[in-house]
C-alpha cells in the first residue's frame, strides 16, 4: 500500500495501527495473540522511511482492545525501536 501509493508516505510521527479481525490471529514465537500479550509495536524500514506499526489483535471487549491499543501506542512513542524500558 506504500509501495503503490495507496497509502501516504509515513512522516516521522506517524504509527499505522493494524486491527485484526476474529480470523486472524498473531504468533510472535510461541506467543499467542489475545492471550499472552493484547497488542504490540514494531518498525521495519521501506523505501518511504521507517514504518511504525501496532498490531491489536481482536478482542471482544471493546475496552480492553482500546486500553492494549492506547498502551501500545504510547509504547512506540516512547521507545519506537523498543530497545530497551521506559
Amino acid at each position: 500500500m506504500l509501495h503503490n501509493h495507496a497509502l501516504p508516505a509515513p512522516a516521522a510521527s506517524t504509527v499505522y495501527v493494524v486491527f485484526l479481525s476474529p480470523e486472524v490471529s498473531s504468533i510472535i514465537g510461541g506467543y499467542q495473540g489475545g492471550t499472552d500479550y493484547a497488542a504490540y509495536h514494531n518498525f521495519f524500514h521501506a523505501d518511504a522511511g521507517e514504518v511504525r506499526y501496532v498490531v491489536v489483535p481482536f478482542n471482544a471487549n471493546a475496552a480492553a482492545q482500546l486500553q492494549a491499543t492506547t498502551k501500545a501506542l504510547i509504547e512506540t512513542a516512547l521507545n519506537p525501536h523498543g530497545d530497551g524500558w521506559f
